[in-house]
């Protein structure tokens, strides 16, 4: 999660956007306000690509960039 001093505004969340790896469909996206999400898959050990996303009040952060991670156990 980001420090207080690096949320440059009020109202922070974050945008969560995920899908299988290499698929060619829309990005999920769920947005949060803390720094957890649970995202219930129907594989385990599964190669998504996720990115993670701050915005506020003023606006959005940086684009994000895309990294791999897998699903976990149920």
């Amino acid at each position: 999660p980001l420090k207080s001093m690096e949320q440059n505004g009020p109202g922070l969340e974050y945008r969560v956007s995920w899908k299988p790896q290499g698929a060619p469909e829309e990005w999920e996206e769920e947005t949060v306000t803390n720094h957890t999400l649970r995202v219930m898959t129907p594989t385990v050990y599964a190669p998504y690509d996720v990115q993670v996303q701050a915005i506020n009040q003023l606006g959005s952060g940086p684009e994000p960039q895309t990294v791999t991670l897998y699903s976990g156990e149920d």
